[in-house]
């Protein structure tokens, strides 16, 4: 399951798994396949992703069961489809967030944003609602570019949230 088809999310996929299928969301598909005004650089990479699973890339919506026990969670803002991952078996969840936030300072500052946000505004909105839930719910996170192996839980602390790693 690709949370978006940014590089850094694709390429090992593709390397490590050639034969595989694999679920993007239909947003996310559309906007690559559509987004000719960006420079070839910054487009290529999903196209490539795109290409290589061809008829083996499913295009999903939010709330969708995808497999057993794999949900889609609406995470858009960083891209026009990132989703997040919920993960539910045996009465235990596990939240996989992509690239919901960068470092741990998102959590302490929501607000702040990166460069590679598409929509700053929504993507905002997007971090705060699956923190609250996370910290709400004691939901485990698994946060991509925190440090390895990305494992932890989030804490409300005043109107913004804590991360604690380690689970």
């Amino acid at each position: 399951m690709f949370t978006h088809l940014h590089e850094d999310h694709t390429r090992g996929a593709l390397a490590a798994f050639p034969t595989a299928s694999g679920f993007a969301h239909a947003a996310e598909v559309a906007y690559w396949k559509e987004a000719t005004s960006l420079p070839d650089v910054r487009r290529r990479p999903a196209l490539d992703a795109i290409a290589a699973f061809g008829d083996r890339l499913r295009e999903v919506e939010y709330g969708e069961e995808i497999l057993p026990h794999v949900h889609t969670v609406d995470a858009a803002g960083h891209t026009p489809g990132h989703t997040a991952i919920l993960l539910r078996s045996r009465g235990e969840r596990l939240l996989c967030v992509g690239d919901s936030f960068y470092d741990s300072l998102q959590l302490a500052h929501p607000a702040w944003r990166t460069p590679w946000d598409h929509d700053a505004e929504r993507s905002v909105r997007s971090r705060r609602r699956l923190l609250a839930w996370a910290a709400d719910e004691n939901v485990p996170v698994h946060a991509y570019h925190l440090p390895f192996p990305g494992l932890g839980r989030v804490e409300l602390w005043g109107d913004a949230f804590a991360w604690h790693p380690g689970l």
